[in-house]
């Protein structure tokens, strides 16, 4: 079955051996947190919300994302419906 899923920026983390390859487009310095956004491919990007002393990529880094299986919300694509895991 074809599934997609959905991860809040808060919920996503840097991890080496994360699943999801991305490039680092911008580095948002907020004070508080700190938002990456980065592009998974032509089409498509993703924000990362990390705390404001994480240690952080540069702009163009490649680095991998994950989020802990309990964080990500899986749907049926023809449907649009929530899929419990």
């Amino acid at each position: 079955m074809n599934v997609f899923a959905r991860i809040r920026p808060e919920h996503l983390t840097l991890d080496g051996d994360g699943r999801l390859p991305v490039t680092v487009r911008l580095v948002e310095q907020l004070g508080h947190e700190v938002h990456l956004v980065c592009r998974i491919d032509d089409s498509n990007q993703v924000v990362v919300r990390l705390p404001a002393d994480a240690d952080l990529p540069a702009v163009g880094a490649q680095v991998r994302l994950d989020a802990w299986a309990h964080r990500r919300h899986h749907f049926d694509p023809v449907t649009g419906r929530r899929i419990d895991p």
